[in-house]
């Protein structure tokens, strides 16, 4: 045989092995990996789906009304809602009807997993309230929470199907510091199952409990796992929603969904009776329309709570450093980027300019060292333990270990299997070496943000949707995202501005100031029309 023969039976096996390969990757990516494809087109439909129940809000002849609410209502503010309330254009009880009647609208959208029986019972309390003069800073701020965060009277269950049944005897405390200044919790909404911490190929916004969050605005990645709060934002389901994080699970929902959201620093919102990941990481945070309802609502949900010792920082927040938030400017203003050739970048930094900031390029050393899913596999074990073990808990089960032996009863339960569920099942790490790999992780992280904004004099980092995770996250400080545009194809993107620790206040002012000048933020109905899941 000649070389020249030898060499085309080579190449020809060299090129049928690369496409092989490709191959290979080509279906791999798309059964596994392809979110918009897994979302949208492979749709999973669970079984254990539960069933939104609308009885008890009166809507079966609201009809004519919601038309004659829509225009004021749709995507209304909490002060426009309150001043409608006030010039009796309608009362609470209305506002909530008019939401649970545009759920029932949306249901495609999975966005909603429950809705709270009592809501109307509140809202006629608060209309009395009103009528007294009486009322509270968010009266008839209608919300709707993550089904990780406990309301006693509904389930908790994280889209789990596990602990579908499990309640609490009391809210959570950041829920009752809500319900306290007259908001009313409509429900729960839907999320991707366990926080995201579940398969190792989620499909984001994905519950058993839920069923497929679908993105506001077509045919898009929804983002996890905080899909169902930023999703509800967007639709104009509630007036707000609270979510939570351990690693981007506010910011990357509510940048896909032009919503705003912000992570608050470590400590300042109250992580008790909400499932957790990691205590070393897990924090809520708001999710809204406008960055004004944001700055309205956070304060209320900061503060001291003697169940959540690191909250102890909460005393640390001042709110008045938001008075007067109109007043303040970009111009000026330094912002750090980390320069790359995306469209969303040069498009941020495009807008900062036209508002006088400065935007400055640098470096960040690389995150290789710091190791966050050990601190998370631990936490999913132990934090989780400790939660279904808390006294004013109703859990069916006590531990992960009786929760990876359930879900393996039935395939159904876990239609995309429960590997970091397993691996946190094998976590033989101490109480001291978990908390040592933490403090590590926010020594490092810490270090590497606090000093790119000390040498290059930064009033903020900046980004695009959740590409500084790695670095806020584990450090505990807070990131805030607000809408910034669009690409060529309609999905959304938003600018997310990262700052130094306990500088929420700050970050708030500086999304205001840009919000103000840049309202990218459209509304989603204009997408939605041209799509199957159009309201009927």
């Amino acid at each position: 045989m000649t070389h020249e023969k030898i060499f085309k039976i080579l190449l020809s096996t060299t090129l049928a092995l690369i496409l092989v390969i490709l191959g290979v990757g080509y279906v791999f990516y798309y059964k596994y990996l392809d979110q918009v494809t897994l979302q949208h087109d492979n749709e999973q439909i669970s079984k254990y789906k539960r069933s939104l129940d609308y009885s008890s809000f009166g809507i079966d002849d609201f009809s004519n009304r919601y038309q004659e609410l829509e225009p004021a209502l749709a995507y209304a503010n909490i002060e426009a809602i309150q001043s409608g309330i006030s010039a009796g254009d309608y009362s609470c009880q209305e506002v909530v009807q008019f939401y649970v009647y545009r759920i029932k609208q949306h249901e495609a959208y999975n966005a909603v997993l429950e809705l709270n029986d009592a809501a109307m019972d509140h809202a006629s309390r608060i209309d009395k309230k009103i009528k007294n003069n009486e009322a509270n800073s968010l009266f008839c701020t209608v919300v709707l929470i993550k089904d990780n965060i406990a309301h006693a009277n509904m389930y908790t269950a994280a889209g789990a199907y596990v602990i579908k049944d499990l309640t609490t005897e009391r809210d959570a405390f950041i829920v009752t510091r809500l319900e306290d200044q007259d908001a009313i919790i409509l429900g729960k909404a839907n999320l991707s199952e366990w926080s995201n911490f579940m398969a190792k190929f989620p499909r984001n916004g994905f519950s058993v409990l839920g069923g497929q969050t679908k993105h506001s605005f077509g045919k898009y990645d929804v983002g996890g796992s905080s899909s169902g709060p930023a999703v509800a934002a967007s639709l104009g389901l509630s007036t707000i929603s609270v979510g939570t994080e351990t690693s981007g699970s506010l910011i990357y929902p509510a940048a896909q969904n032009s919503t705003v959201a912000l992570k608050p620093t470590l400590g300042l919102v109250s992580r008790d009776l909400i499932i957790p990941i990691t205590e070393k990481q897990d924090t809520a945070g708001v999710m809204a329309r406008t960055v004004a309802d944001l700055a309205k609502t956070f304060p209320v949900l900061v503060g001291f709570d003697a169940k959540d010792p690191l909250t102890a920082v909460a005393n640390q927040f001042d709110a008045s450093d938001l008075d007067n938030i109109q007043t303040y400017d970009l111009a000026g203003k330094r912002f750090g980027y980390v320069a790359d050739d995306s469209f969303e970048l040069r498009r941020i930094l495009d807008d900062l300019r036209v508002a006088g900031a400065i935007p400055v390029e640098i470096e960040l050393p690389s995150s290789d060292q710091v190791d966050m899913i050990p601190v998370l596999l631990h936490g999913i074990k132990h934090d989780l333990n400790a939660f279904l073990n808390n006294k004013d808990v109703n859990a069916p089960v006590q531990s992960l270990a009786e929760i990876v032996a359930f879900n393996k009863e039935n395939e159904d339960y876990m239609p995309f299997g429960q590997h970091y569920l397993e691996l946190g099942l094998d976590d033989n790490m101490t109480t001291a070496e978990y908390d040592d790999m933490a403090a590590n992780n926010r020594h490092i992280t810490s270090e590497i943000l606090q000093q790119a904004i000390k040498n290059n004099d930064l009033d903020a980092m900046v980004s695009y949707s959740n590409r500084l995770t790695i670095y806020y996250a584990p450090a505990g400080f807070p990131a805030l995202t607000v809408p910034a545009g669009y690409k060529d194809d309609g999905e959304p993107f938003g600018i997310t501005f990262v700052g130094n620790y306990l500088e929420d206040a700050s970050l708030i002012k500086i999304a205001y100031a840009y919000e103000t000048q840049f309202p990218h933020r459209q509304r989603p109905l204009k997408y939605i029309e041209n799509t199957s899941l159009k309201p009927q």
